[in-house]
């Protein structure tokens, strides 16, 4: 799967990441939309 992952303060990467794997007790959802918000961008 495709995922946006922050790697350090203010980097995201758009990376290939691997597809979560069920865990008894836990659930998988299909997310079809996200959004981030950058406070750091209405601080400059």
């Amino acid at each position: 799967m495709q995922a946006l992952v922050y790697t350090d303060t203010q980097t995201l990467i758009y990376r290939e990441e691997k597809n979560p794997e069920l865990v008894n007790g836990e659930s998988i959802i299909k997310v079809s939309a996200s959004g981030i918000w950058d406070q750091y961008q209405l601080q400059s």
